[in-house]
């Protein structure tokens, strides 16, 4: 079982604990742009970078960058197998990786926001685009949560595609703004 795993820093890291854990002989790549695939990869990993101001560069490493190399994967993959039910069986995977505050507005810088809410929806696209040779999930992690058993569910879930899990300690994160006292509501 080989994985790609693209991004750094503490949550990459992590998540490449989980994925050596679970048995994955693991490629990293400092990001989605630089990184090559093998061709012999079942799974991709991204993390997405905390990119902020510069449209170009934060679309290509957020959003641009994971999508061609989803796409690579899945061109890459043989026709899927049929389980003892008799469904088909997704050969490969990908599972991208981004900081939930970017998925909620008010949370993040703009630019992170648009390229994040991009890739979600990108994903959720993949998921039927590259079906059945892929299965394409996602990943909002807040700060400090522990990616570890969703990540590990997710690899052993294989009729769950074009999900994003949010995984936090809050429902949601608190953002900046608040409603006006004696605002009424429309």
């Amino acid at each position: 079982m080989k994985a790609l795993l693209t991004g750094q820093g503490d949550l990459a890291d992590r998540v490449a604990g989980v994925l050596a854990a679970e048995g994955w002989l693991l490629t990293r790549a400092a990001d989605a742009p630089s990184a090559r695939l093998a061709g012999d990869e079942t799974l991709l990993v991204t993390v997405a970078p905390d990119p902020a101001g510069d449209w170009g560069p934060a679309l290509e490493s957020v959003l641009l960058a994971p999508v061609r190399l989803a796409q690579a994967l899945a061109a890459a993959q043989p026709d899927p197998s049929r389980d003892a039910s008799g469904e088909r069986r997704a050969p490969a995977q990908v599972v991208h990786v981004v900081h939930r505050r970017a998925l909620v507005p008010g949370c993040a810088d703009p630019v992170q926001a648009a390229a994040t809410a991009a890739l979600a929806a990108a994903l959720r696209e993949g998921a039927l685009a590259l079906a059945p040779r892929l299965r394409v999930n996602g990943l909002a992690v807040d700060q400090g949560a522990d990616p570890a058993p969703a990540l590990s569910w997710l690899l052993r879930a294989h009729a769950v595609t074009g999900q994003v899990l949010h995984l936090g300690p809050d429902p949601r994160p608190v953002t900046g703004w608040r409603r006006e006292a004696g605002a009424a509501d429309t």
